[in-house]
């Protein structure tokens, strides 16, 4: 990532929902933050997952109803993705 700053997954998180709703009716929807590329989806029932665009690792996952609030297994994993 050349030294640049870590993302927080929640952080990731909330953006994601964030840009799903600015693009309803849209299912699913690509991002970049710092020149990394996601792909945000509402699945059933009424989460928000965030991915790696270009490996397809899962990243963050929010709670049913909740778009912005991780899930336990999001909260396990190091709250950081990338940085130096």
């Amino acid at each position: 990532m050349n030294g640049a700053p870590g993302l927080a997954r929640a952080e990731l998180l909330r953006v994601a929902a964030s840009v799903l709703q600015s693009r309803m009716p849209a299912w699913q929807a690509r991002f970049t933050i710092e020149g990394r590329h996601f792909r945000a989806r509402f699945e059933w029932p009424g989460f928000v997952t965030v991915a790696d665009d270009n490996t397809g690792e899962l990243l963050a996952c929010s709670l049913p109803g909740k778009p912005t609030a991780p899930t336990a297994d999001t909260l396990a994993k190091p709250s950081h993705i990338g940085g130096p």
